[in-house]
């Protein structure tokens, strides 16, 4: 993934995304930047979803790419599993109704009659700063 231009990937040179090293580097410091504690629960529970991991030999790739990431720095310490579930193509849109059916978000949606009445600037009403403020209806 890091490897500059792959057939197998439609020609994807992933070096045009920056400097990041791929998209295995990018997971790597993710989750480097989380609880220290978790860490070790997450780099055996890594858990791809999206159209785009469906691409012939992605998650073996993502594998491997991962492990060259991490094991040098962490040695014999990083257990590294990363799970691709045949539904990964739908697992963003399935979690997100998921959660959207929660009861306690049942007050935190926009409506279709509350964007059509304002826009998108309806959006600015709940989310000022980046957090959601519930309004009573």
């Amino acid at each position: 993934l890091s490897s500059g231009i792959n057939a197998e990937y439609g020609g994807i040179k992933t070096e045009m995304f920056g400097e990041s090293g791929g998209i295995a580097e990018m997971a790597y410091h993710a989750i480097m930047s989380s609880d220290i504690e978790a860490r070790r629960h997450i780099f055996v529970n890594v858990i791809l979803s999206g159209g785009t991991t469906l691409m012939g030999g992605f998650p073996e790739t993502f594998q491997e790419e991962l492990c060259k990431v991490a094991r040098p720095l962490h040695a014999d310490r990083a257990r590294i599993k990363t799970v691709s579930s045949p539904e990964r193509k739908y697992s963003s849109w399935i979690g997100g109704s998921i959660v959207g059916s929660l009861s306690c978000y049942k007050n935190a949606h926009i409506s279709k009659e509350m964007y059509e009445e304002s826009g998108p600037s309806i959006i600015h009403k709940y989310m000022p700063y980046g957090e959601v403020e519930l309004l009573d209806h």
